[in-house]
């Protein structure tokens, strides 16, 4: 997966600036899904599922957290209507 590729080198690279590696990462990804012809909604809904993430993890321990999570599955919005 060369695109992950990618993205794991960039946060390498900008590892001391992690304000700039989130904004390099967020564009990154972003173009990449517009590429792959995500839709905004599509984009959107993406979003709404690492929040979920972030959301579940400070729940979870009621704090932020610096470990890597395993992948949260939401119901998408078509199963839920």
């Amino acid at each position: 997966m060369k695109n992950c590729e990618t993205l794991e080198r960039m946060l390498k690279m900008s590892a001391g600036d992690r304000e700039k590696t989130g904004r390099i990462v967020a564009r990154s990804f972003y173009k990449i899904l517009r590429q792959n012809e995500f839709t905004h909604a599509e984009i959107m809904d993406v979003t709404g599922h690492i929040l979920d993430g972030v959301i579940n993890d400070i729940k979870a321990s009621g704090k932020d957290v610096k470990k890597p999570v395993d992948l949260i599955s939401r119901p998408s919005s078509k199963e839920v209507a």
